[in-house]
């Protein structure tokens, strides 16, 4: 059965181990962000971009949504990103995956279905919640969430119906946090 999931990048963070804008680093003569950008532009219609209010990025395709509240992680870029779709649920994909490609965004769509709240890709035995449908039915619990300071991903797997799934591939979902990653993800 196919889905309405749209999708959300989040490109919000503020890189601070990595001590400068990920999104902007250069990967096969494009920045991270564009790679992402352009990689996942044909997996739906419905497609936003997740920034902080000191980020101008704008890319063809995708509407660009100020997260609604700033400085409080993912978790706020998809909970904004929520609150704005008119789809069932959206992929959230962090933009600092420079593996990460559309045959991952199709399998985990394909695995999505109506009586779960959150999908998470299982890869080399780590949940990858940047990389996971979320239900637009979360949002209520989000939000109850935020207003009462938890911002964690990880608590709100807890308190809805989250369903894991295995990967049997780790490197499309490897992040790029230190400038020491950078340059081995560079060597690839």
């Amino acid at each position: 059965m196919e889905h309405s999931v749209g999708l959300v990048i989040l490109s919000g963070g503020r890189s601070r181990r990595m001590g400068q804008q990920k999104e902007l680093l250069d990967f096969r003569g494009e920045t991270f962000l564009a790679r992402i950008c352009r990689e996942l532009s044909p997996f739906c219609a419905e497609k936003y971009l997740s920034v902080h209010a000191g980020q101008d990025y704008a890319f063809e395709g995708y509407e660009t949504l100020y997260d609604l509240q700033e400085d409080i992680g993912p978790m706020g870029g998809i909970c904004t990103a929520l609150s704005r779709c008119d789809a069932e649920a959206l992929l959230a994909v962090a933009c600092d995956m420079p593996f990460y490609g559309l045959k991952q965004a199709y399998l985990t769509r394909e695995a999505w279905d109506d009586d779960t709240d959150i999908l998470l890709p299982v890869a080399d035995g780590r949940e990858q919640m940047l990389s996971a449908v979320y239900a637009k039915r979360c949002l209520a619990v989000m939000e109850e969430m935020i207003a009462a300071g938890d911002y964690r991903l990880r608590t709100l797997t807890e308190r809805v119906r989250t369903r894991r799934f295995s990967s049997p591939d780790a490197q499309p979902y490897r992040n790029i946090n230190t400038m020491r990653e950078y340059a081995e993800v560079r060597k690839a």
